[in-house]
């Protein structure tokens, strides 16, 4: 399974739980907001960890469509 992760840059604040949680595929933009790794380089385990343990709500990750799985 693939997963789409969708970052809302308006609940960002920047908490960094994201880049230790998977530090191969999160890093902080210059206004100090979270920002994806394009590819994202860690486990989908540790993608939904580091959605989960966003405390602004701000990752989602959620599987990809088939549509979008055949375009990656």
């Amino acid at each position: 399974m693939t997963l789409e992760l969708r970052i809302d840059r308006e609940r960002c604040r920047g908490s960094r739980c994201c880049v230790r949680s998977a530090p191969g595929s999160f890093a902080l933009n210059e206004d100090g907001r979270a920002m994806l790794i394009e590819p994202p380089a860690d486990s989908e385990e540790l993608l939904r960890a580091a959605a989960s343990a966003c405390p602004f709500f701000a990752i989602q990750a959620t599987p990809a469509t088939p549509a979008r799985e055949s375009a990656s």
